[in-house]
C-alpha cells in the first residue's frame, strides 16, 4: 500500500478514536468498548506504517498522535470494577 493511504489510514483512525472519545466524555453515547476498538484501530493503523518508509518528521507526527491517543485514553478509562 502506497505512504500515502497508509498515512490517510492512520489519521482517520486517529479522528474516529477522536470522535468517540469526546462521545464517551461528553455523553457516554458510546460504549466504552467502542472507544477502546477505535485505539487499537489507531495501533494498527501505526504497526501498518513500519514498512512505508517515513521521514523523521513524518514519524515524529505520528509518535505525537499515538501519544495523545494513549493520553486521553488512560485519561477517559472506566475504573475497573
Amino acid at each position: 500500500m502506497p505512504k500515502k493511504s497508509l498515512k490517510a489510514a492512520f489519521n482517520a483512525a486517529c479522528n474516529r478514536f477522536f470522535e468517540l472519545a469526546k462521545e464517551w466524555e461528553n455523553a457516554r453515547s458510546v460504549p466504552w468498548d467502542a472507544v477502546d476498538d477505535a485505539r487499537q484501530a489507531v495501533l494498527n493503523a501505526r504497526d501498518d506504517l513500519q514498512g512505508a518508509q517515513l521521514t523523521p518528521d513524518e514519524w515524529d507526527d505520528v509518535i505525537q498522535d499515538i501519544i495523545a491517543v494513549s493520553d486521553t485514553h488512560e485519561r477517559l478509562k472506566p475504573p475497573s470494577p
